[in-house]
Parts: C-alpha cells; structure tokens; sequence
C-alpha cells in the first residue's frame, strides 16, 4: 500500500521501495516540469537501450515472462496487504462501534453479540491470510498461508535473474487461487455483516464512528 510518511530515522537495513529490473529492449524518458499550478514539458521523449550483461549463470530463456512474473507477484503481494489493512481499519471500527452503542438508548446484548460475531470472522479471515502464530509459536503443523507463500516468492527470488522455478510458479496459483476465494469472504463480511451493522447503530442514534457516513438530521 501508498504510505505518506517515512521513518524518523535511516535504517540501512530496512529494503527500498522499488520496481523490478526490466526486460532488455528499448525505453524512452521525457522530462517534465511541475511549478505548482501546471506541469510543463522540457523535453521530447528520449530512447535509451537496456541490455543485459553477460554475468549470469543461467541467463533468462524469456525476460519478459520474468518481468511479468514479478509484476504478478508483487500485485498479488499488493492486493493481500490492501486486505489486511481493510481487516484492521474494520477492526478498529470496531473498537469505536462498542462505545457509540454505550452510549445509546438501545438494547446492547444484541449489537454486542453482531460485534464479536465479526470480530470472529475476523480472526478467522486472518489466519488464512497471515498463518495461526499461536500454531507456529508451539511448533505445531500448519498449512502454508496466502502471504506466506506470497511472501517466501518475494524473499527468494526478488533480485532473481533466471526463469521463475516450477515451486514458485506452482505457489503463486495457489496463492492467487487462495486469495481470490479470501477476497470473497472479505466482500461478504462488509456486505453482509459490517455495512448493515453501521446503519443499524446508526438509525439507533448512536455518534458518528469511522467509515459510517453521517446521515443528514431530519426536524
């Protein structure tokens, strides 16, 4: 995901935001200017040649699938830390959920029992998406979770410059497969379950909480 700010400090051994290297062939560059109020050309386009160099082991039989590789990845990669972050925002809705309803005139044990029922949800949703920890903490066996996979693809073969291996290529369907039956269940709890809730305590009288979006006052 987008992040707005940087660390306090330099850290020389956290990773760089960047891209893949790209496919030998033919680029170009066009340089711009942006003073604030308009954004204004300086250049026309300018081609340059990447081309690799003759230093690899088992140089790559195709590099545009291996770029293309990457980039599938990585998007994968992007969708599951999106997700998480979308189970964390609802969490600490969440938190703001159960005291709006306190203060209302309304039976809480029933919005109580809508709240831990997601709450629930969501822990179960973050197992499959994160792994057990608590499993993994005793040493007990666990299958493989999305970002695990996902993440093992990334961590091992990120600077890679050969052909993406059979256990990558087989990880990666399964980890799309994965994420793609999670993502469901992620809709369908918003759907089903967190949206309907929101206008509930919200026709209730309860504050505003986060995501709701405030109805207008009518006299």
């Amino acid at each position: 995901p987008i992040r707005l700010t940087s660390p306090p400090f330099y850290n020389p051994f956290a990773g760089k935001e960047e891209g893949h290297a790209v496919a030998p062939g033919t680029y170009s560059v066009t340089m711009y200017e942006y003073t604030g109020k308009e954004m204004k050309k300086l250049a026309d386009p300018v081609k340059f040649k990447v081309e690799a160099l003759d230093i690899y082991t088992m140089p790559p039989t195709q590099p545009e699938e291996l770029v293309k590789f990457k980039k599938d990845v990585a998007r994968l990669q992007g969708a599951i830390q999106g997700t998480g972050t979308i189970l964390s925002d609802i969490t600490n809705e969440l938190k703001h959920v159960r005291k709006a309803i306190s203060r209302t005139e309304v039976d809480e044990f029933s919005f109580l029992t809508r709240i831990i029922t997601i709450e629930n949800d969501i822990r179960d949703l973050r197992i499959k998406l994160y792994g057990d920890r608590i499993a993994s903490r005793l040493d007990m066996p666990e299958k493989p979770s999305i970002a695990g996979m996902v993440g093992s693809i990334t961590y091992e073969s990120k600077n890679a410059t050969s052909n993406p291996t059979k256990t990558h290529q087989d990880l990666y369907q399964r980890a799309k497969k994965g994420y793609a039956a999670f993502a469901k269940e992620v809709s369908d709890l918003l759907d089903e379950k967190v949206i309907p809730l929101r206008r509930d305590i919200q026709a209730a009288g309860a504050p505003y909480t986060p995501n709701a979006l405030p109805e207008v006052i009518k006299f």
